[in-house]
């Protein structure tokens, strides 16, 4: 449950599974490893690990549990937001995470409610305006989650855009893990 995505968690039962649900399961994992190994100031984020990965409702009577409230609400910067993931890490994964997000958040912008009719009334033009404005701003919010529905329909943009983060500038030997490892230099040696 904890890196299954929040669509199949959302609607277990009907929602067929896509490309999508394993490219944000990617993030899960990676978000999960980081603020699970990387907490070297020791900060307490049982909580909001609980909250977002464990969050699910009681089984129902199918037997079905829903769940991904606790990891929508992560990704539109909620707990375990950009602040969290940047206190935890400063290398380019932090980057990956927090473009993964944006990514995400813009595939979970929802149309919560039906377009507006417009009608006039006795304040007139501000009502116009004023459902001109949401107007706007539901087509703002369908032109991202279009854009964000196809980058997320193969591996290609996000491939791209860790490639790029990792070819960016960053100090290798000290990358904040709490276990640090030794590198070995591999030695060849020849028979004669």
């Amino acid at each position: 449950m904890q890196f299954i995505s929040i669509s199949r968690l959302l609607d277990p039962s009907t929602r067929p599974h896509e490309v999508s649900d394993d490219l944000e399961s990617f993030f899960w994992v990676l978000l999960y490893q980081v603020v699970k190994c990387r907490n070297s100031k020791g900060l307490s984020l049982e909580e909001q690990m609980r909250d977002v990965f464990d969050q699910h409702t009681e089984m129902d009577h199918n037997g079905i549990v829903t769940g991904g409230h606790g990891k929508l609400f992560c990704v539109r910067n909620g707990k375990l937001g950009e602040r969290t993931v940047g206190t935890l890490v400063e290398t380019p994964c932090g980057d990956v995470i927090e473009d993964l997000r944006d990514l995400f958040c813009d595939f979970y912008l929802f149309s919560e409610v039906a377009p507006d009719v417009l009608e006039n009334t006795d304040s007139g033009g501000l009502r116009v305006r004023e459902n001109k404005r949401k107007q706007a701003l539901r087509v703002q919010k369908a032109t991202r989650v279009r854009e964000a529905t196809t980058k997320l329909s193969s591996s290609e943009w996000i491939l791209e855009m860790i490639k790029r983060h990792l070819s960016s500038e960053w100090d290798v030997d000290d990358d904040g893990s709490l276990h640090k490892t030794s590198v070995r230099l591999r030695i060849e040696t020849r028979k004669r």
